[in-house]
């Protein structure tokens, strides 16, 4: 189990609220926590992680592409990154950092395009990617939504997290329902 957190906003990002925000998840990956933060966007994304496949530092996230584009944050298991990474292998030429899934998955995402490393990937999991070049962000999860990712908008910023105590330790995030999105 790890712990993901983003955040995009209208306004800078405190490093306050970045470390209170990764400090909240730490029990979800003792191992490692980390962030990207992007000041020209005022996005943010943030990963605790639980060592597991590959315990070494070349797994820790958010992880960056091989060719810049790409940040990822990942939750979860890919049953079939070996076969992925033969797949990868078998086509380009990759200088492999790590033994696990998690550079298998931002290598495929990489080689072959969000949408279809979706449609290739077996397992749980839960996956922000931010692409640099067309500055947008993209959440997933497995079909059966085996791990959590939580996510809106309040006070002009969007959040997501794997737990919604991580959103709430903003201040500014107001702590109501949208009965609107809730009816029938």
């Amino acid at each position: 189990m790890c712990g993901l957190i983003g955040l995009i906003s209208k306004k800078s990002i405190s490093k306050d609220l970045i470390h209170e925000m990764l400090e909240s998840l730490n029990h979800r990956g003792p191992d490692s926590n980390n962030y990207y933060l992007d000041n020209r966007f005022n996005l943010f994304l943030g990963h605790t992680r639980l060592s597991i496949l590959d315990i070494s530092d070349n797994a820790n996230q958010p992880i960056i592409s091989n060719n810049k584009r790409y940040v990822m944050i990942f939750n979860g298991e890919i049953y079939n990154f070996k076969k992925l990474k033969k797949l990868i292998n078998d086509k380009f030429a990759i200088n492999w950092k790590s033994h696990g899934d998690t550079e298998v998955l931002i290598n495929c995402i990489e080689k072959f395009g969000f949408l279809k490393s979706l449609e290739l990937i077996e397992g749980m999991f839960a996956i922000v990617i931010y692409d640099i070049k067309l500055q947008k962000i993209y959440l997933a999860r497995d079909k059966f939504g085996e791990k959590p990712i939580y996510f809106g908008n309040s006070n002009g910023k969007f959040y997501f997290s794997s737990e919604l105590k991580a959103i709430i330790r903003d201040k500014e995030f107001k702590k109501e329902i949208d009965k609107d999105s809730v009816k029938y």
